[in-house]
C-alpha cells in the first residue's frame, strides 16, 4: 500500500503477507502487521500496482520501480542470476522518460510513458511473455521492455492488463462530421454539421441542424438523429414507428442512429 507522511508530507510503501518477493521487503521476515519497503528513504512515490506475484511504483518524478515475480521477464529489469526481485528495483529503460501509467498481468507489464525529448507524446511499452501476443509486438527480448509503436499518434491514455491479453485506452479530439448536400429547413444551414436531425416520409426526407430542430415549434412528432455519415440517406429503410405507440406523445421522439 502507499501510505502518507503526514510529518514529512511524503508517501512511502508498505507491505503485509506471508513471505515473498512481492512483499518487496527485501531480506527480512515478514510481520504479522505492516512493514515498510526495503527503498532508498528520499523516494517520493506517486502510485502503485500490483497483480498477483509482480508489482510496480511509481515515483513523483515519474521514475519506475518494479519488483517480485520476473520468471518471464516482466519486469524489465535484466538480470542472469534472478528469477525474481525483492525489493523495488528501479527500472533502467525508462531513466529518460516519464512514467505515466503501468499495468501488470500475469507474466507481462504495460506502460505509459512520455520521453524527455518529447514530454507532449505518449508512448506505449510492453515486456515480458508474448506468447498468445499480448504485447502487441511480433517478438520481444525477454527482460527488456519494447514500445509498441502501434499506438505512435493515437494519443494513448491508460494501459491494461488482463491475464494474458492488453488493453490501451486512447483519447482523440471529436472534429464533428460535415454532411454535405443537406440543409435545414429551419435556419439555411448548409451543409448541417456534427449532428444530423431528419425525418422520413415514404422516400421523402427533410433535415434540421440541431439548433434549427430546436427552433422549429412545428418539427415533426417522430426524428432520427445521427452523428455518422449515412450514404444516400433517402434509400435507407428505418423501422416503422408511430406516435400511437407510445403513452406519451406530447413532445417530439428523436431516435439515435
Amino acid at each position: 500500500i502507499l501510505v502518507k507522511n503526514k510529518e514529512k508530507n511524503t508517501f512511502y510503501l508498505m507491505s503485509v503477507g506471508e513471505k515473498s518477493s512481492v512483499l518487496g521487503i527485501g531480506d527480512k521476515d515478514p510481520e504479522s502487521d505492516y512493514i515498510k519497503l526495503d527503498c532508498p528513504e528520499d523516494l517520493e512515490f506517486a502510485s502503485i500496482h500490483g497483480y498477483r506475484e509482480s508489482a510496480a511504483a511509481i515515483t513523483k518524478d515519474g521514475q519506475l520501480y518494479m519488483w517480485g515475480k520476473n520468471s518471464k521477464g516482466q519486469l524489465g529489469v535484466k538480470s542472469e542470476d534472478h528469477s525474481e526481485f525483492n525489493k523495488p528495483t528501479l527500472v533502467e529503460f525508462f531513466k529518460d522518460y516519464k512514467v505515466l501509467d503501468v499495468s501488470i498481468g500475469v507474466d507481462h507489464s504495460l506502460v505509459l510513458a512520455t520521453h524527455s525529448s518529447q514530454p507532449d507524446k505518449k508512448l506505449v511499452f510492453g515486456c515480458g511473455e508474448n506468447g498468445k501476443g499480448q504485447l502487441g509486438i511480433e517478438k520481444n527480448e525477454n527482460g527488456s521492455f519494447a514500445e509498441i509503436q502501434f499506438f505512435n499518434g493515437k494519443n494513448p491514455k491508460k494501459v491494461v492488463c488482463g491475464n494474458e491479453c492488453s488493453f490501451v485506452i486512447t483519447e482523440t479530439e471529436w472534429k464533428g462530421i460535415t454532411f454535405e448536400g443537406t440543409t435545414c429547413v429551419k435556419t439555411g444551414q448548409s451543409p448541417i454539421e456534427d449532428i444530423l436531425i431528419f425525418s422520413k416520409e415514404g422516400q421523402r426526407v427533410k433535415y434540421w441542424s440541431m439548433e434549427g430542430a430546436t427552433k422549429d415549434e412545428s418539427l415533426p412528432l417522430i426524428c432520427w438523429a445521427t452523428h455518422n455519415s449515412i450514404d444516400n440517406l433517402s434509400s435507407k429503410e428505418f423501422p416503422s414507428v408511430k406516435a400511437k405507440d407510445y403513452l406519451d406523445t406530447s413532445k417530439q421522439l428523436i431516435f439515435e442512429c
